[in-house]
């Protein structure tokens, strides 16, 4: 999970070990967070963009909090709209580059977590989802502060082979 706060009571980990490692996939329109600069931190954040995993259902690809970042900058701050969109052609981009021996598509998505800041944000982003992501997508909406101020949505997602 990508959050960093949310205005709830309660805390839930999740945790996912495998007998083999997954693949981590990089998003070629992003720096690698490992390679983050100091303008975000005096260490760089430890995750991959994605990881291509053998799960005992069958292969997938785990993405992990996907946003409005090129590069390694923070972009249309203020525009949810605008974020949403960049937020989806990461999405796009990363799920393309994931395709080594598996054709994954966001027509495949099976599960989708939106995280976001802001309430009033919530009718929005579940049009803006519902219309980019299929209906049988199991989608959660959570509350939550997202990994920079300037930022209104970020989006984690499970997909399946097409």
């Amino acid at each position: 999970a990508s959050a960093l706060g949310h205005d709830g009571t309660r805390l839930t980990v999740a945790a996912l070990g495998l007998e083999a490692p997954g693949v981590p996939i990089e998003n070629p329109r992003q720096v690698s967070a490992f390679a983050y600069s100091r303008a975000h931190g005096p260490k760089p954040p430890c995750f991959a963009r994605a990881m291509l995993a053998k799960l005992p259902t069958g292969t997938r690809l785990l993405v992990s909090g996907t946003a409005s970042i090129r590069g390694e900058d923070s972009l249309h701050a203020g525009s949810l709209d605008k974020q949403l969109e960049e937020t989806f052609e990461n999405l796009a981009r990363l799920v393309h580059t994931a395709r080594s021996g598996h054709r994954f598509g966001l027509s495949s998505t099976d599960t989708a977590r939106v995280y976001f800041p802001r309430s009033t944000d919530r009718e929005a982003l579940m049009a803006a989802v519902a219309a980019r992501l299929p209906s049988s997508t199991a989608v959660e909406f959570v509350p939550a502060m997202v990994c920079r101020t300037e930022l209104l949505v970020e989006i984690e997602a499970t997909l399946v082979p097409s």
